[in-house]
């Protein structure tokens, strides 16, 4: 039996699958929300992350390869980053 994906392929969506997992994950302990309050804090704060995660797309080419998933995981970073520094001085951290 042939294997529909390759075990490199596999392997990246895994990375991009926790690369956004961590994005979520870190909105949710950062704010203390609950599960069903996350993905509209998230949705609220898409125009941090949305215009990069297009942009790797683009310069990927449309293709899962390593390279992908570096240029999108620098963006994440980066917008968590300014979810965080924005929240703090909006005062919605302790």
């Amino acid at each position: 039996m042939k294997l529909q994906f390759t075990t490199s392929t596999i392997l990246l969506i895994t990375a991009f699958v926790a690369i956004t997992c961590a994005g979520f994950l870190g909105v949710q302990k950062v704010l203390r929300a609950s599960w069903w309050e996350t993905p509209f804090i998230v949705f609220l704060y898409s125009p941090l992350w949305l215009p990069p995660v297009m942009a790797s797309y683009a310069i990927a080419r449309r293709r899962l390869t390593a390279r992908f998933c570096l240029v999108f995981a620098i963006p994440e970073a980066l917008a968590f980053a300014a979810f965080y520094l924005t929240s703090k001085a909006a005062g919605l951290l302790d």
